[in-house]
């Protein structure tokens, strides 16, 4: 059990990598693998933080803190969910990220340029079912087009 631990630990130390990395390097991992990384490591944090837990809780019933292996992966195991925690965390500012981002390009009085039938249309915040569905978002009165060749 304690290799599972293990793995958990290293899969996260790689995820936490792959996401905190300075982006100027060159990547040396296919682009999907990426996707991949970034979906469950920034994305699905809530999600994935508390499964590792329950895992863990799991694991170490079984026996994964009988051998000196198995402390140390635990050990990175809590390390890496510190990387989990502060990506939760970045969620929480990302409304006010890009307000100021948006009042900085535009101004601060941006919204009053908005005609008042548009503004009545805009959503201010998203639903926890598009959270847990985030594919499946549909927008009245966008269209999606398909196969567009550029």
């Amino acid at each position: 059990m304690d290799w599972f631990i293990a793995l958990l630990a290293a899969f996260n130390w790689v995820s936490m990598y792959t996401i905190f990395r300075d982006r100027n390097v060159k990547r040396v991992i296919p682009p999907w693998t990426l996707f991949a990384y970034a979906l469950i490591t920034s994305e699905f944090a809530w999600v994935w933080l508390p499964l590792q837990v329950i895992l863990a809780i799991i694991f170490i019933s079984l026996g994964a803190l009988s051998s000196v292996f198995g402390i140390l992966a635990m050990i990175a195991l809590c390390i890496s969910w510190s990387g989990l925690v502060k990506s939760i965390r970045f969620s929480f500012q990302s409304t006010e990220l890009v307000e100021a981002a948006i009042d900085e390009e535009l101004g601060n009085d941006y919204q009053k340029q908005i005609p008042t039938d548009i503004q009545s249309q805009l959503e201010t915040g998203t639903e926890f079912k598009e959270w847990v569905y985030p594919l499946k978002m549909r927008k009245p009165g966008v269209e999606r087009l398909k196969n567009i060749s550029y």
